[in-house]
């Protein structure tokens, strides 16, 4: 008889299918959740003792294709093979777990023959005309295996097994028609593809998160993915009291209501007042067990970057990171001074970029996206499932993602998701599009009536008034300049420069992605040690940067940026040393629509004010945009987009089909993509930390900057443009015309 291996460690160790199986099937059972199961029996009307079943035997026989020749000669001789299209065949026979009497879909055939790679249209599309996909089982050992499976199953639900499968092997011409004529076929004519993909998630989700940690085990690399007991408020208030020592933490009303709140719920409170904290809390009291999970969302990667770092400190190595870069920044903190990484990020990343662990901050990106098939989504979503999503700065979103957020919103209520909505101004029009009215609403109207900032509206451009700027920094303030364009900030900079100031940093989107980590690093330093700078930058700040300055120099910009913007001055409210705040006028228009800059200018008023009279401005802003038809109409536009993309989608992806990362959730008129530039091209540096995300029509030869494009096949991923770059400057563009397509 020959040994069948299923594993292989890199010490040489080795596992046998059955061991693994055996593994797979232990994680497996503690997987299921019986109210989950009853939960997704009733949604998609699938059985539920035969959707336990069906779970068991794509657990169970998802591997019997390693009992083939070409497997083992992957395990002892590094050859390629396919053995999920192997394990597939096998199965393939067995008819009694298909979708429902209508559509034949074999959904045990599916899990199985997509356990490596999700389902496409396009998948194994020729199959029996290649050679790579031929396969020799080792007969007698498979079917023993099989046979086997009877008795798993008696162990495994504590009862008989009602089922007499045949072993039976079928040639590659065979298993094509299966595959083409028989699934393909049936899963372009199911009707319910939204129940049909529920089904799929839960099903191989559970399958592969199965596989992933008995291997990981096998591994000796098993991140953790529950908490160990279930988190009590108690327990989060002591950590964050230790966590902020020898700073004393007194919890606010508002935070002791969302500790008793369970359930959806809208949290309005000014930016600086706790509502993360309070949001772990209203977290912690609408947790399930130990296997629920807390979904933390936030506008940009580095305010993720930020709370995954708080995060940390409270739930210590049960906190996850999750967006396009999280690779490059969880190097950065792992890695120890000499090199060396002081933790296995690959099987951290495998397991955290699709919400396995406990809990998990991430952009709004990245969790919708994995409902429109994006990445391996059946894994996000059947953790998705599992969790409660808290949504901050909901405000900061464009309209498109306001609509696909309302979508997600629907989802979530249909899915008996727990969602925390946070912001600390958010339109009454918007409130009602997004039909969050009926939330549970947390609001401490006593924090309104701090005041923080004095208001001067200035009748004239910032350039024009660089000498104030220069004053307040002479006076010992610690200054913060927000431009609406890459462009005009590059000039401020270059002006203030010239002027001879020495402390001065720019921050815009026009730099090395390693490079803006380091500024965020460099202004973060500079504000704790008190140091008196001035930092240029665009309305990246506004949800970007946990930042806290003295004076703001601002142009004019849609109400919510500014108050976002205002967000970053004075925010510990400090009324022995109020904050200033200059708007100025007359402004580049671009990127923003010139009415909305008019009626948000005339609307703000000179003075000091309570932060509740910013919330009155923002209404009558948004009252008097919705009375501009000009305006309604282009939001309903977007927003609608937003909304029905998700169904748009399903029904292009046949329900399960896994789709390419190309939509953009957000409205994005000028649409990026990632650049190597110059210096980097010539040393052959083809790193995504040394990527800057710039202007799709860079990569167009007339325009005359693209210095060669990516050849995927030695491993240069991105096109590099004739750029030249600087640490201080950015990305330079030789014709100062075109920073003008640079907003």
């Amino acid at each position: 008889m020959k040994i069948i291996l299923a594993k292989k460690r890199r010490d040489n160790e080795t596992q046998t299918l059955q061991e693994h199986t055996q593994g797979v099937l232990e994680e497996t059972s503690r997987l299921i959740n019986k109210d989950m199961l009853t939960f997704i029996s009733k949604k998609t009307g699938y059985d539920q003792d035969r959707l336990g079943d069906l779970i068991f035997y794509a657990s169970y026989f998802h591997d019997i294709g390693k009992a083939t020749v070409q497997f083992q000669d992957t395990i002892n001789f590094s050859k390629r093979s396919c053995h999920s299209l192997y394990s597939a065949s096998i199965v393939a026979g067995i008819s009694d777990f298909e979708l429902n009497k209508k559509d034949w879909v074999n959904l045990l055939f599916l899990v199985v023959l997509t356990h490596h790679s999700l389902y496409a249209p396009t998948l194994f599309a020729a199959v029996d005309k290649s050679n790579k996909y031929q396969y020799t089982f080792y007969s007698t050992e498979a079917k023993d295996f099989f046979d086997l499976h009877k008795e798993y199953y008696k162990k495994f639900f504590k009862k008989d097994c009602p089922y007499n499968f045949v072993y039976k092997e079928i040639e590659l011409p065979e298993l094509r028609k299966e595959i083409d004529e028989h699934l393909k076929y049936n899963i372009k004519r199911v009707y319910n593809k939204e129940s049909f993909r529920l089904l799929y998630c839960y099903i191989l989700g559970i399958l592969n998160l199965s596989d992933w940690l008995a291997s990981s085990k096998f591994d000796q690399t098993t991140p953790k993915i529950a908490f160990e007991t279930v988190l009590t408020n108690r327990y989060l208030i002591d950590s964050l009291r230790s966590s902020l020592s020898p700073r004393e933490l007194i919890t606010k009303k508002f935070q002791e209501d969302l500790s008793t709140t369970r359930g959806n719920v809208l949290v309005e409170i000014p930016t600086g007042e706790g509502k993360t904290e309070g949001a772990y809390l209203w977290a912690v009291n609408n947790l399930k067990g130990i296997d629920s999970k807390i979904i933390y969302t936030l506008p940009t990667q580095t305010t993720s970057n930020k709370l995954y770092e708080r995060g940390r400190t409270i739930f210590k190595d049960y906190t996850g990171l999750v967006h396009g870069a999280s690779k490059l920044y969880l190097e950065k903190i792992f890695t120890n001074e000499d090199g060396t990484v002081s933790m296995d990020l690959s099987n951290e990343l495998l397991f955290s970029k699709v919400f396995s662990k406990p809990f998990t901050v991430s952009t709004i990106d990245s969790l919708l996206k994995y409902f429109i098939n994006v990445g391996k989504y059946n894994i996000g979503m059947f953790n998705i499932l599992n969790s409660l999503v808290v949504i901050d700065e909901v405000h900061s979103y464009d309209y498109k993602l306001m609509g696909f957020v309302k979508r997600f919103l629907e989802l979530a209520q249909e899915y008996k998701i727990p969602v925390c909505i946070m912001s600390a101004s958010i339109p009454e029009k918007i409130k009602e599009k997004l039909g969050i009215n009926n939330y549970s609403l947390i609001k401490d109207n006593e924090l309104f009536t701090k005041k923080a900032n004095f208001i001067h509206k200035v009748n004239k451009s910032l350039e024009e008034d660089v000498d104030s700027i220069v004053k307040k920094y002479r006076e010992g303030k610690n200054i913060l300049i927000v431009r609406n364009t890459v462009k005009k900030s590059v000039e401020t900079y270059q002006l203030l420069k010239e002027k001879k100031i020495q402390e001065l940093l720019l921050y815009n989107a026009n730099f090395k992605k390693c490079d803006r980590i380091k500024k965020e690093d460099e202004i973060d330093k500079k504000l704790r040690d008190k140091k008196k700078f001035i930092l240029v930058a665009t309305q990246v700040v506004e949800v970007s940067l946990d930042i806290d300055f003295e004076v703001l120099f601002t142009d004019v910009a849609p109400i919510d940026s500014l108050i976002q913007r205002f967000g970053r001055v004075n925010r510990q409210k400090k009324t022995d040393n109020y904050g200033s705040i200059f708007i100025y006028e007359k402004t580049d228009i671009k990127p923003y629509y010139d009415y909305l800059l008019d009626i948000s200018f005339n609307t703000l008023k000179d003075g000091l004010y309570e932060i509740g009279e910013y919330s009155n401005w923002l209404d009558v802003v948004y009252d008097k945009l919705f009375e501009d038809i000009k305006h309604k109409n282009e939001f309903e536009k977007l927003f609608n987009e937003g909304y029905q993309a998700y169904g748009k989608y399903i029904d292009i992806n046949e329900g399960i089909s896994k789709f390419k990362d190309v939509y953009e959730l957000r409205n994005i008129e000028y649409s990026k993509k990632d650049f190597i530039l110059k210096d980097d091209y010539e040393k052959n540096m083809y790193k995504y930390e040394n990527t800057v995300s710039l202007g799709s029509w860079l990569a167009d030869r007339k325009n005359g900057y693209l210095l060669a494009e990516r050849d995927i096949d030695n491993g240069k991923f991105y096109d590099a443009l004739n750029l030249d770059y600087d640490y201080d400057y950015g990305a330079i563009m030789p014709d100062q015309s075109d920073y003008e397509r640079f907003l």
